[in-house]
């Protein structure tokens, strides 16, 4: 049982205001983010043996309220988050800060849905390059869960575009077909890589059962 729940960061101001806010900026979570990050916790295993955590703060808010959240209802002591950079946010560059709607418009959104393979974000990240780097980040959670022992669970708290990248890759499918899922604010996905192939057993679960928007970066608001 080597599983790894990949949690996204909740609803940020940003993802309320409809911009794709990137690394850049401060954009803490909303009220309903804050509720959603209390609400996730507890559907969690009462045994988690490794946290990680883009460095991005939305993410590091969420983080720090599963913890508290999960340690009280397990009555534990609060854990601590290691920082992985291979979980940051996508660099999207220039792109960042700007409406959704306003990216939508430009010819370039349709390599973003359709070949992401070969899109680079204006002064930003290749998303190969993102894939690269959340697959390598995937293989060292891996490696430090089967140091402890076969029924090690680990969090990585991260973002949509970077979960869905890791979906991907467990399912055997190329960068080219990760908008094939969608992946809410709040939420839970979960792949047991115990087994030679890995299974995704759990996609994009909240308490609330919103569910991911589809034809977006990172997974909707």
């Amino acid at each position: 049982m080597v599983k790894i729940i990949f949690a996204r960061h909740g609803q940020s101001e940003a993802n309320l205001a409809g911009v794709l806010a990137g690394r850049r900026g401060a954009n803490p979570l909303t009220a309903a983010g804050r509720q959603q990050a209390c609400a996730a916790a507890d559907l969690l295993p009462s045994s988690i043996a490794l946290w990680k955590v883009s460095e991005v703060a939305r993410c590091a808010e969420t983080a720090d309220l599963l913890m508290r959240t999960h340690a009280k209802n397990h009555d534990s002591a609060v854990p601590a988050a290691a920082v992985m950079g291979e979980f940051s946010e996508v660099d999207y560059g220039d792109w960042s800060g700007r409406p959704l709607e306003e990216l939508r418009r430009l010819p370039e959104w349709e390599r973003v849905q359709n070949t992401p393979q070969d899109m680079v974000f204006p002064g930003g990240e290749a998303q190969h390059d993102a894939w690269l780097r959340t697959r390598q980040g995937v293989e060292k959670v891996l490696d430090e869960l089967r140091e402890r022992n076969s029924e090690a669970v680990a969090v990585v708290v991260t973002h949509g575009d970077i979960i869905k990248m890791a979906v991907a890759d467990a399912l055997g499918l190329q960068l080219q077909n990760f908008q094939r899922t969608a992946v809410a604010p709040g939420s839970l996905t979960t792949i047991d890589y115990a087994s030679r192939v890995p299974v995704l057993t759990a996609l994009s679960v909240t308490p609330a059962g919103r569910t991911g928007q589809a034809s977006t970066l990172g997974g909707g608001a």
